[in-house]
């Protein structure tokens, strides 16, 4: 659509209404005439760990990609307190309960402690999220379920924490990655109907958009929040400051330990019945195997964000021996 909008390309007003809803039902139905708006008011939190907001973001998957079944979906955990950004990786789907299960635990693992609460959109993939949240602070806290409830479910249009942080992703980096993944479909270099093709993007683009997605979230973490006496939560410095030094700005750490976690993580992941190494792959064995001889013999060209389909086209052309 932006692309045909700074060509001068007319765009059909029933076209728009169509991809409109189906990419973002939630925010069509929103500003439909006569719905009310979602009233303005301060965000609140009382430290760091007190809550983290999650949700998945699509913008570079399938539908929006447009490239078959191919497609790069995103899944992020952020801080409400600081607003830094604790978690953002590129999945296979984010719309599996499995894989989001997997996604939880790499956080508790990496933290080695869990939220007072965790605020995610509806949704099914969040399932895991909910029993292993309930679970462990039940486990590992004092704190009454009756007066701080350790899961909450909202609409996206509520879950405002990580969906204004979507806004900067896309603006910063987002729209970056769609133009240069999008080239090997408007080049003619790719098709989603040949599963060779398939395959090579699945080996190639999820390293690059995690790359991407870890700048971004360092860099988020980094830039500087302005002062501002009004608001309820820390500003005049950075999110990580916020998180690593919040007594500095008025805080403390809400921060659930687990200890060391790597048994009770274990445990958790066993429940799950797909494992994490087959919630997290992207290609089978056996072509990543092929993929990486391939890529060996033609020197190891960097796959980088510029090169990607430069290297997509030699690796084809040597696996297809054309």
């Amino acid at each position: 659509m932006d692309a045909l909008a700074k060509d001068g390309t007319p765009v059909p007003r029933r076209i728009i209404r169509e991809v409109k809803e189906l990419n973002e039902p939630e925010a069509v139905d929103a500003r439909y005439p006569g719905k009310k708006k979602i009233p303005w008011k301060n965000l609140t939190s009382f430290r760091p760990f007190d809550e983290i907001n999650c949700d998945g973001h699509n913008k570079l998957g399938s539908l929006a990609l447009k490239m078959g079944p191919v497609g790069l979906p995103i899944y992020g955990m952020k801080d409400k307190w600081s607003g830094a950004i604790l978690h953002l990786v590129v999945v296979p789907n984010n719309r599996l309960a499995t894989t989001i299960g997997h996604v939880y635990l790499d956080f508790v693992e990496a933290f080695k402690a869990i939220p007072i609460q965790i605020t995610v959109d509806k949704g099914s993939e969040t399932g895991f999220i909910y029993a292993f949240q309930s679970s462990l602070r039940e486990t590992y806290s004092n704190i009454n379920v009756e007066e701080i409830t350790p899961f909450v479910a909202l609409t996206s249009t509520h879950n405002i924490p990580i969906e204004s942080c979507w806004h900067w992703f896309r603006e910063q980096t987002g729209a970056t990655l769609y133009y240069h993944i999008t080239r090997g479909r408007d080049d003619g270099i790719f098709n989603g109907n040949i599963q060779l093709h398939i395959d090579l993007f699945a080996w190639i683009w999820p390293g690059i958009v995690q790359r991407a997605l870890d700048e971004f979230r360092d860099s988020w973490n980094k830039h500087q929040i302005r002062r501002q006496p009004q608001k309820e939560m820390p500003s005049g410095s950075s999110p990580m400051n916020f998180f690593i030094m919040p007594v500095e700005y008025g805080g403390r750490s809400g921060a659930v330990s687990l200890g060391s976690a790597t048994k009770v993580i274990s445990e958790l992941r066993e429940e799950i019945e797909v494992t994490r190494e087959e919630a997290f792959r992207w290609v089978d064995d056996d072509f990543a195997l092929l993929a990486e001889e391939t890529h060996l013999k033609l020197g190891s060209p960097p796959i980088e964000l510029g090169t990607a389909w430069s290297v997509f086209v030699k690796m084809e052309q040597e696996l297809t021996g054309v």
